[in-house]
């Protein structure tokens, strides 16, 4: 039971945190636009335990815009052919806990796409196809963090939208096109929306922190993911609800 008031205190802490300093900013600039980056995401991964503690619901409710990390060893290694469900459901989710907020990638890095790699990693060279994806999905931009290459170390030449000459590289490349094609659409992305088809998958923080507790693993988040794909596999990308959404009834969007 303490552990359980720990694990419903921290996400609450966390958006009384964001209030006082979103209250200190709007004090100073009024028109200030708020924007908090979360890494991670609560559908996809196990926040509960570690320095994590705050759920994408909680720090929506604080902020004018959702910020993603999205690392590349957040998936398994060739993920385009095993798992691409996951970045779907990974904007589909934040977007369903943004109620309507803007949505942006607030980090997309590669810090293992490296010459000596240590660990899984999902990126390789397609930050055009990332880009493009997250953007048809719906979120409103991104921004392409350290993507600069390292001189010593594991990372060496993981990274880099220049070389160590200063001379842009592919990668540059493919970004100056996702801006080119942001630019050329800039109207048509902004009104671009996601569509649920009606479909939504209830998520429960508390159900999520009570099987971290009784059992640690990620089961949980594994039974969201299967159901997640079982709808991507047919053409739908699910929105996702959570209790408070279900009272007083069923919204009447929802038809599965």
């Amino acid at each position: 039971v303490p552990q359980l008031d720990w694990l419903r205190f921290r996400p609450q802490n966390w958006a009384q945190r964001l209030a006082g300093w979103g209250a200190i900013i709007r004090s100073v600039d009024p028109e200030a636009v708020l924007l908090a980056d979360v890494l991670g995401n609560d559908t996809l991964h196990d926040r509960a335990d570690a320095y994590y503690g705050a759920t994408d619901w909680a720090v929506a409710e604080q902020v004018d815009v959702l910020g993603l990390s999205c690392w590349a060893n957040m998936l398994d290694r060739h993920w385009e052919q095993v798992d691409a469900f996951k970045w779907p459901q990974f904007w589909r989710a934040a977007q369903s806990a943004s109620r309507g907020k803007q949505v942006i990638i607030s980090e997309l890095m590669t810090p293992n796409r490296t010459f000596f790699p240590s660990e899984r990693s999902s990126m390789t060279d397609q930050i055009r196809l990332w880009s493009l994806q997250a953007l048809f999905h719906g979120l409103k931009g991104l921004f392409y963090w350290q993507y600069r290459p390292f001189r010593r170390g594991l990372q060496v030449a993981g990274r880099g939208l220049t070389d160590f000459a200063g001379e842009p590289t592919d990668q540059a490349a493919q970004t100056a096109e996702v801006a080119a094609f942001v630019e050329r659409h800039a109207a048509l992305l902004a009104r671009l929306h996601p569509d649920s088809a009606g479909c939504a998958i209830l998520h429960d923080q508390n159900a999520h922190d009570l099987y971290s507790i009784i059992h640690p693993g990620d089961h949980y988040l594994r039974a969201h993911a299967g159901m997640f794909r079982g709808f991507w596999e047919h053409g739908i990308c699910p929105a996702y609800v959570i209790p408070d959404d279900l009272a007083p009834s069923v919204p009447a969007w929802i038809r599965v």
